[in-house]
C-alpha cells in the first residue's frame, strides 16, 4: 500500500461554513477522486464527524437542518464514496469494499480518530469500517440501518422495490420510500425537500444507474439471513447510539432493536410516526440527540 502522501492530493479550499455554502472538495487516492464537504467548528477538540449516506443518496442529500445543528460543536465531512455522485471510479459491489474505500479516504485526510454517523447502507459501512480499525472510531451513530444478515433484509417488498428502484425517482417516491403516510410526516417530507433543494449552487452530481446497480447487489448480499453473523456485532465495543422511525419499510425498525441488542454499549432511540427517513423528519430533535450522546 502506499503512503498517504503519495497516493493522495486535496483540491479545494478548506472551509467552515454550512450545508448550503461548503465548498465540494475532492482529494485523489489510488487515482479516483473522492468529493466531499468539510466545514464546521474547528475550536473543539471533538474529532470529525463522518457522514456515510444511504443507498442511491449523494452529498445534497443530507438535510441542512441536520447538518449544520451538528457542525455547530465540530467539524462534519460529508463523502461521496468511490465511484458515488461527483466521486470518479467504480463502485465497489460489496460492502467490505465499501469500507475498505471510507478507511483509504479517511487516512488520506490524516485523520487519527474520529466519530462515524452512518444512515441506512452507510451504516452497514460504519459497521465493517469499526471492526475493520476498532481503534480509529470514537463514537458511533447508527440511523435507519441493520446488522448483516439481520431478518427481512434480503428482499424488499414489491413496493419498496419499486420506489427504491426506479430509474427515475420522483419527489412522491421519496416521500412514500421515507416517510409515513400520515399527514404530519408527509408534510415534514414536503419540508425536508425544501431545505434539501434550497442549494442551487455547485451542487453534487446525481448517482447514476451503475451506482444504483452496484449498492443494491451489496445490500442483497449484506441482507442473506444469516443469525451467526450478528455474533461480529461483539467486536463494536464503541459507544453507539441506534436509531429509527418506528415504522421503517426498508431496513425494518426490529432490525435497529436487534442492533442495539446485539452490541455491547449501545442505546437506542424510536422516532414517532416515522419511517426510513426519520432523520429527515425530525432533524433538529435528532441532532440534538446526536450531540448529547456525542459530547458524553
Amino acid at each position: 500500500m502506499t503512503t498517504t502522501d503519495e497516493r493522495s492530493r486535496v483540491t479545494g479550499a478548506h472551509t467552515t461554513g454550512s450545508q448550503l455554502t461548503a465548498g465540494n472538495q475532492s482529494i485523489e487516492i489510488d487515482g479516483d477522486s473522492f468529493s466531499y464537504r468539510r466545514f464546521g467548528n474547528e475550536r473543539t477538540d471533538a474529532p470529525p464527524l463522518i457522514f456515510l449516506q444511504h443507498f442511491r443518496g449523494n452529498l445534497d442529500s443530507w438535510d441542512p437542518a441536520l447538518v449544520d445543528r451538528l457542525a455547530q460543536d465540530r467539524e462534519v465531512i460529508l463523502l461521496d464514496n468511490r465511484g458515488v455522485a461527483g466521486s470518479t471510479g467504480v463502485v465497489p459491489d460489496n460492502v467490505t469494499d465499501m469500507a475498505r474505500d471510507a478507511l483509504a479516504f479517511i487516512d488520506a485526510l490524516g485523520l487519527k480518530e474520529v466519530d462515524i454517523l452512518g444512515f441506512s447502507l452507510g451504516g452497514y459501512v460504519a459497521q465493517e469500517l469499526t471492526l475493520l480499525r476498532p481503534r480509529l472510531v470514537r463514537q458511533l451513530v447508527l440511523a435507519g440501518t441493520a446488522p448483516q444478515g439481520g431478518p427481512d433484509l434480503h428482499r424488499w417488498s414489491d413496493t419498496v422495490f419499486a420506489l427504491a428502484t426506479a430509474d427515475q425517482p420522483t419527489a412522491d417516491d421519496l416521500l412514500s420510500l421515507f416517510f409515513s403516510p400520515s399527514e404530519e410526516s408527509r408534510t415534514k417530507g414536503a419540508e425536508y425537500l425544501q431545505r434539501a433543494y434550497q442549494r442551487q449552487e455547485d451542487r453534487d452530481a446525481a448517482t447514476d444507474l451503475a451506482t444504483r446497480d452496484a449498492q443494491l447487489t451489496a445490500i442483497t448480499a449484506w441482507g442473506i439471513p444469516d443469525a451467526s453473523r450478528l455474533n461480529r456485532l461483539a467486536g463494536i465495543t464503541q459507544p453507539t447510539l441506534v436509531a429509527n422511525g418506528d415504522d421503517d419499510r426498508m431496513m425494518h425498525t426490529k432490525n435497529s432493536r436487534l442492533l442495539a441488542e446485539q452490541l455491547p454499549n449501545a442505546e437506542i432511540r424510536i422516532y414517532t410516526d416515522a419511517n426510513h427517513g426519520f432523520l429527515d423528519q425530525y432533524p433538529e430533535q435528532f441532532a440534538d440527540d446526536i450531540v448529547e450522546f456525542l459530547n458524553r
